[in-house]
């Protein structure tokens, strides 16, 4: 890192000494440098603040560098006394800065929380602090301008109130320093303007120092303008008020940070200067006395005015920095300005509702308001303190006091008094207390937020002196407290009415992004919003980030869904400053305070293994981990605790999505340890358990086995595929993944475990055969029927260099059916003929019926129903020979249609009641949703519309949780024509309209034709 250069290497190298002001400085920023690369070489950070400080570093470096240069240039071993104050207030920060981080670096025991917690933002604060003061030093070309010409480098162009015209005018042709009067004085009035809300106070403050100013120039003319020690008098009064005007320039840029650590010294500083200011005052007092009599009584009266002036000067300074410095003689009691309203707070109008009847109540207990990091527990404690009801309660009793990154009692303790308006004692939170007694019988409300580092401090003793402190605080009759805290659980000793936040729901998220980025534009990007919103769980602060990064040009959601995919928490941030502008700093700041409890290895290594199971850790599983992470029962409690993890309704061990996804991207780049591996590898052996478990065919007890297995089977997946990706193929994994893929066929077909599954199957071809076969077939219940092929061509392939017969008939029994459904009949015939001849070398193949059943399909759409009719019965005799009877019931189904075409309808009706039975039983939710299509079919042929209706509508609710959109396509088809029929037009429009839709989404010809009726249902039905 670069430290400031040595006075003899300057480019304008002199003999002339430097001042001692100057010297200080570039001492100041040296001892920076070297407190920043401490903390750069103790690597106690895992954001980016290394540009953050190079960036300070090399501010620094430019001012010492130019201010060298400019004094060498002037040669005259003096800097201007106005100039000599920006270098002086440079110094008085830098200095302050460094003792900072020199604490935090080497003295505090706790470095990586605070770097984590405050120091991002810190430094951040400070980045932006020291560029105020590069830019008041208008360094041009390697030289500071304020230097070298300190009087036209003062102005800091602030828009002029109509009194500004009259000064100027007054000071017009007048020496240094009489000309700099009125500007520095407008640049006071400036100041105070922007943080006092009476703008008539404000003229008639401009329009007093206009005349005041005029009675000095008058002394001036009278009595020459040679008067040294006048001149002195005047300047050292405008140098203590440009040093003033600089510190608030800093000020004004950084206080939007919410957490600025020099309050306090600022606060002293400015004091400081005012006594100064009151000491020059009487040495222009004196001035004028001895220099004239005349107007000793006017005067007077413009130094008495002058001071006043200084007064709500100063008053206004405290305003503006949020807290209330204490004058040396004389202290008026002015609490800290509250924090504003929430921009939005969508989704929490029934906590606001429960908890201001609860507040304006006969006795209000205390409110907790608790949850995780970003959970907006923040906005409705800022909410409840605007609310009007709130305000007509407690009036100007209302307080707020932030105790962020505190570890101790005492800054506690001061915070509050600072709150309050309190002047500093020795003893804070006594005069605290004794301040909230003196209010009664009047109500006070005192929110006390970001409670978490106090109370979480790994000291024993905070836990006595946060309850201490409540309890001291509950004393109070007319005092109501609320708390916030990152935590899941109330502080101890108080008996408080707890509000534990949740994510908002899905429409609250939506309406807040909405109203910080805008309408979307489109159904398209509607859905991906939705979609992005669900990704991140709705929690407030990573929506209200998604949003503001939609504001930005060309970031549509749909873009932001994206690179959520493949960068999760890391893009939900606007910036790295705080926990409010990252999602990953807020997250850090909660694993921070864990890590310092005694049980914290443990309940971070529990977290880890909770990252892997999306859908939560059960109580089953957790009871297993036992065995591999010591305390465990423990570590939960701490998990709880810091709302890290919620239980669910069953139990499980719940975290956030965009915790879960940190937590994950964090163990996977830093590496797991040891023991973590340890317990990965244990929750690898459950779930492999788990995974054999998973039903594999309908059955009578399918049903039941479906509803054990259904819970895990979500964080089966996700382990699975993090397995998959990061490790070997073996068989046990392979296993497993069949597994898991078998029973998504039968419930809720996905290829996705496939599909990452396949590309790590090379030089496995009995698995990649395999794997090819069942991304085919899933693909062919989605109706997807050219990916399908695809696979299924590649497959065969494979199973005919292993010489396995039995996969090449059932391929090519897939494929014909893929085939058929695209319009291609012949080409389907053709593959089952060739696969009914490769029956001859497999005579006890398991896929005889299939071939059969699927022939029958043939001949069924040819209406060649005899020929149909004699596969349909070979297969389904082959079926109750081997026992399948899902299979056989499948068999009678297709007979069933062949007697509907017949016009047999009451024999149809008893084969499809008999199948209905068997899918029933066996569980199958698509042959179910079949026959209800078929009967509902059959009453409608016999001009039953009221039973067809119910049936139809039976069957779309059957269907809509199968996957197969051509079932349900066709369900909706004839739900249409029976509204049709009753005269419900609009009902038919929307059914034949979702039929429509369904069957276009389908890449085949008998899809693509479905869909062409269903448009001329709709056109008739709109003429």
């Amino acid at each position: 890192m670069a430290s400031a250069p040595d006075t003899g290497t300057t480019a304008h190298s002199t003999d002339a000494p430097l001042p001692e002001s100057v010297q200080a400085l570039r001492t100041s920023v040296r001892a920076l440098s070297a407190s920043v690369e401490i903390l750069l070489d103790r690597k106690t950070t895992m954001f980016d603040t290394k540009e953050s400080i190079k960036q300070i570093v090399d501010s620094g470096d430019r001012i010492v560098t130019a201010v060298d240069a400019s004094c060498q240039q002037l040669a005259t071993g003096h800097v201007p006394i106005i100039a000599n104050s920006l270098i002086t207030v440079t110094r008085e920060m830098v200095a302050e800065w460094t003792r900072f981080m020199g604490d935090r670096a080497i003295k505090t025991p706790f470095n990586r929380f605070l770097l984590m917690n405050s120091t991002n933002s810190y430094l951040a604060s400070f980045r932006d602090a020291i560029t105020v003061i590069e830019d008041l030093f208008k360094i041009e070309n390697g030289i500071a301008q304020a230097i070298v010409d300190p009087e036209g480098c003062f102005n800091l162009r602030f828009a002029k109130p109509a009194s500004a015209v009259s000064m100027a005018n007054m000071t017009d042709g007048a020496p240094w320093p009489w000309k700099a009067i009125p500007q520095t004085l407008l640049q006071f009035t400036t100041m105070v303007e922007r943080s006092l809300d009476n703008p008539k106070k404000i003229q008639d403050l401009s329009d007093k120092i206009g005349w005041r100013i005029a009675l000095l120039l008058n002394i001036s003319e009278k009595h020459g303008r040679s008067d040294d020690q006048l001149e002195r008098c005047v300047e050292t009064f405008l140098c203590d008020a440009q040093r003033i005007i600089i510190r608030l320039r800093i000020i004004e840029k950084v206080r939007p940070a919410k957490a600025f650590p020099l309050t306090e010294y600022i606060s002293k500083i400015i004091d400081d200067e005012a006594l100064k200011m009151q000491e020059a005052h009487k040495q222009l007092e004196s001035q004028f006395l001895v220099k004239t009599t005349f107007t000793v009584m006017s005067i007077a009266d413009g130094v008495a005015s002058v001071e006043k002036t200084l007064i709500e000067i100063r008053d206004g300074v405290r305003v503006l920095l949020g807290t209330h410095a204490m004058e040396a003689t004389h202290h008026v009691h002015a609490p800290a300005r509250l924090p504003g309203r929430p921009e939005v707070l969508n989704g929490r109008t029934d906590e606001v509702n429960e908890y201001v009847e609860l507040l304006c109540g006969c006795d209000p207990e205390g409110i907790a308001i608790i949850g995780p990091g970003g959970i907006g527990k923040t906005s409705l404690a800022r909410a409840l303190l605007h609310h009007r009801r709130v305000v007509a309660a407690f009036k100007d009793r209302r307080f707020f006091v932030s105790v962020e990154g505190v570890i101790d009692m005492e800054s506690a303790a001061v915070r509050l008094a600072n709150a309050l308006g309190l002047p500093p004692s020795k003893e804070p939170l006594e005069t605290a207390i004794s301040y909230l007694h003196k209010q009664s019988p009047n109500r006070v409300l005192l929110v006390i937020d970001n409670f978490e580092t106090l109370w979480f401090h790994d000291d024993r003793a905070a836990e006595t002196d946060t309850v201490d402190l409540f309890q001291r605080l509950q004393t109070v009759p007319s005092l109501t407290l609320i708390v916030t805290c990152r935590s899941g659980v109330s502080p101890n000793g108080v008996s408080w009415s707890t509000a534990k936040l949740q994510p908002i729901a899905l429409s609250a998220a939506h309406a807040t992004f909405v109203h910080i980025a805008g309408a979307v534009a489109g159904a398209a990007e509607e859905r991906s919003l939705s979609e992005l919103l669900r990704a991140v769980d709705c929690v407030p602060l990573a929506v209200t980030l998604l949003a503001r990064l939609a504001k930005v040009p060309g970031n549509p959601p749909s873009s932001l869904l994206q690179r959520w995919h493949s960068e999760h928490t890391k893009m939900t941030k606007t910036s790295d400053r705080d926990r409010e502008s990252s999602v990953e700093i807020s997250i850090q700041v909660s694993l921070d305070l864990l890590a310092r409890t005694s049980a914290g290895k443990e309940a971070a290594q529990l977290l880890i293994v909770c990252a892997y199971l999306p859908d939560g850790l059960r109580p089953t599983v957790f009871e297993q981990m036992a065995d591999s992470i010591s305390n465990i029962s423990e570590a939960k409690n701490l998990l709880l605790t810091f709302a890290l993890v919620s239980l669910g309704g069953a139990g499980e061990l719940i975290m956030l999505s965009p915790v879960r996804h940190f937590v994950l991207s964090q163990s996977t780049t830093t590496g797991a340890d040891y023991s973590v591996n340890t317990h990965l590898a244990a929750l690898r052996t459950i779930y492999f358990r788990i995974a054999a478990t998973a039903p594999q065919e309908p059955s009578e007890d399918f049903t039941s086995r479906v509803s054990a297995f259904a819970p895990e089977y979500g964080n089966l997946s996700s382990y699975l595929l993090h397995l998959i990706r990061s490790e070997e193929p073996s068989q046990d994994l392979f296993d497993a993944v069949n597994a898991a893929a078998n029973y998504s066929y039968l419930t809720n077909p996905s290829t996705a475990l496939l599909d990452a599954f396949r590309p790590r199957l090379e030089g496995h071809s009995r698995w990649l055969a395999d794997c090819l076969a069942w991304i085919g077939r899933i693909r062919l219940h989605r109706c997807e029927y050219a990916l399908c092929m695809e696979s299924l061509i590649q497959a065969r392939v494979l199973y005919e260099d292993q010489g396995n017969v039995d996969h090449q008939i059932w391929c090519a029994c897939l494929l014909a059916q893929s085939l058929d459904a695209c319009g291609r009949s012949e080409d389907a015939e053709q593959e089952l003929l060739a696969a009914q001849a490769l029956l001859s070398k497999s005579e006890r193949s398991p896929y005889k019926y299939l071939v059969h059943r699927d022939l029958g399909r043939i001949y069924f759409g040819r209406k060649e129903y005899e020929a149909a009719t004699d596969h349909f019965v070979t297969a389904k005799d082959e079926c109750l020979r081997t026992a399948q009877r899902l299979y056989a019931a499948h068999c009678s189904q297709w007979l069933a249609g062949i007697a509907v075409r017949q016009g047999r309808l009451p024999a149809a009706e008893l084969d499809i009641q008999l199948a209905l039975s068997e899918f029933e039983a066996l569980g199958d939710l698509l042959g179910a949703g079949q026959c209800f299509v078929d009967l509902g079919q059959i009453k409608y042929l016999q001009s039953d519309l009221e039973s067809a209706a119910t049936l139809f509508a039976r069957a779309e609710v059957t269907l809509a949780s199968v996957g197969d959109p051509d079932a349900l396509a066709r369900c909706h088809w004839w739900l249409g024509k029976v509204y049709r029929d009753q005269g419900r037009k609009k009902d038919a429009l929307d059914k034949f309209d979702a039929s429509r839709i369904l069957w276009e989404s389908i890449d085949a010809k008998n899809a693509r034709t479905n869909a062409e009726y269903c448009s001329q249902e709709i056109a008739k039905l709109k003429a």
